[in-house]
């Protein structure tokens, strides 16, 4: 096979694990956060509702390209701890919906925001180790958790 083709493979698979863990979580939460989370109190800086799924579509393409590139760079001493680190932070994201959404825990979501935003540090950090632009395409996903941390934290506050 082409060096090439296994390129474009490797891209599609990345970009396949990315944004197919988006479609397994919006999947789960595909009935809709219910009459429950519309009791909730809410923080006065919640985006509108739309504003999630364009966001999170946006960074699973950034996040399948960064990785994309972290494996183009095998077999250099380090690929494979980043894409380790990377396969954490993703199955960490994963969790929080089940937390928030299916067993309205605010506080273990809360505690799974944490741990997702360091292991997103850690990859970050080993990403530009690796490769300068697949650093860069992380950034905006770690700056974003930070907030839906927030916006986490206080939905626990308000609502306990």
């Amino acid at each position: 096979m082409r060096q090439d083709t296994k390129n474009a493979l490797g891209l599609a698979g990345f970009l396949t694990a990315t944004l197919g863990s988006g479609l397994v979580i919006a999947w789960l939460t595909s009935a809709g956060p219910g009459d429950w989370y519309h009791s909730l109190n809410m923080p006065i800086f919640i985006p509108p509702a739309w504003i999630f799924p364009v966001v999170w579509t946006v960074l699973y393409i950034f996040m399948g390209v960064a990785s994309w590139l972290i494996w183009l760079q095998r077999p250099a001493p380090g690929v494979k701890l980043a894409l380790l680190f990377f396969f954490v932070q993703l199955a960490l994201n994963m969790l929080w919906s089940p937390l928030f959404f299916g067993l309205h825990n605010f506080a273990l979501a809360t505690v799974d925001v944490g741990l997702l935003l360091l292991a997103i540090l850690v990859t970050c950090r080993l990403f530009f180790g690796l490769s300068g632009p697949a650093g860069w395409l992380m950034l905006p996903y770690f700056c974003w958790v930070g907030f839906a941390g927030m916006l986490t934290m206080f939905v626990w506050r308000l609502n306990s």
